[in-house]
């Protein structure tokens, strides 16, 4: 299947190879302007933004506050409510919930970040009206938890929530 992901596929280490160059070049999104709606799975990534939303700069724009170390930290977008950002210094790929100061460490890495988005676009191709949601999942949580577990280590991830919604039937 063309849309399967091997963990040592060298396609995932190509594709978050790209993602980190241009993160690292300073060429994050641009992303203010396109905000989700709350409840929403929407993540808007443009790579080619040569002015990166920095996580300070989105912060003081909603009145918030972030540690100094963290202020020039490119926003990748937002998942759910959250907004997404990258730590340059360890490459962790961290989540600020909507009204939070603090974060979580939502991926090891960028690489990490990008095999899961792959997995979980699998699992919303796969799934249909009437599929089995709960072998959808199970199947999205192995590949994902042998590739990276820190992603589905809290049980109040941005990826373990939406994955209850599709299971409480709001997908």
């Amino acid at each position: 299947d063309a849309r399967s992901w091997d963990p040592d596929d060298p396609r995932i280490e190509e594709l978050a190879s790209v993602v980190a160059a241009n993160l690292l070049a300073n060429r994050a999104p641009q992303t203010l302007g396109s905000r989700p709606a709350p409840g929403s799975s929407h993540l808007d990534l443009n790579l080619d933004e040569s002015n990166p939303v920095t996580l300070g700069l989105l912060v003081d724009l909603e009145g918030g506050e972030v540690p100094r170390a963290r202020r020039s930290w490119p926003v990748l977008g937002f998942l759910r409510t959250a907004t997404i950002a990258i730590d340059t210094e360890s490459g962790a790929v961290h989540s600020y919930p909507e009204g939070e100061n603090t974060s979580q460490v939502l991926h090891r890495d960028i690489e990490s970040f990008v095999f899961c988005l792959a997995e979980f676009r699998k699992l919303r191709d796969a799934k249909t009206w009437d599929s089995d949601n709960e072998t959808l999942i199970h199947s999205f949580r192995t590949a994902v938890s042998a590739f990276d577990p820190t992603p589905l280590a809290d049980e109040d991830s941005d990826w373990n929530l939406m994955l209850d919604e599709i299971l409480d039937g709001l997908w």
